[in-house]
């Protein structure tokens, strides 16, 4: 563990509508892979990309987290549906970074947003603040995370790629 972090926290965010048992494996295998002490399932209030059109609310999508959150590491954060409007990751690591000081920030995503990571919002400031982890969705694409992994690490940011899908 690096020196003055205790805690390993991972975020999960996403939409969640609904949440499914391939969030719920990518959680409870990164738990394991990283000994991570929390992961924290994080409903984007709006997600930046995708249409609201046809979600179910923030509420609702929230809800459907916390009975899906049994696992005892497992928590629901409320974090982007307090905070309003559009749900960047930039802006909830930097408010994790506050709120758990101690912590080393992991982020996990699926394949389809960790191929688009350059893209987003203050991607600088995430990959300073999180390492990235992803998985494939078949295991044949697990080249091309894998070479995005190390493009994060070119960019100064860490990334883990799960092997096993």
């Amino acid at each position: 563990m690096e020196k003055g972090k205790t805690k390993k926290i991972a975020m999960f965010g996403g939409t969640f509508n609904p949440v499914h048992q391939a969030h719920l494996f990518l959680a409870r295998e990164f738990q394991k892979l990283l000994g991570l002490d929390r992961v924290l399932l994080v409903p984007a209030n709006i997600p930046p990309h995708k249409m609201a059109k046809h979600l179910a609310t923030a509420g609702q999508r929230m809800e459907m987290c916390r009975l899906a959150a049994k696992e005892p590491y497992m928590t629901v954060s409320s974090v982007e549906v307090e905070r309003e409007g559009k749900s960047y990751t930039a802006d909830t690591l930097r408010e994790l970074e506050e709120r758990y000081p101690d912590a080393r920030l992991y982020l996990i995503t699926g394949a389809d947003m960790f191929l688009t990571l350059q893209k987003w919002y203050d991607y600088p400031g995430i990959i300073s603040r999180a390492v990235i982890c992803a998985a494939p969705r078949i295991t044949a694409n697990l080249p091309v995370l894998r070479a995005q992994g190390e493009r994060i690490r070119r960019d100064g940011g860490m990334a883990v790629v799960l092997e096993k899908v």
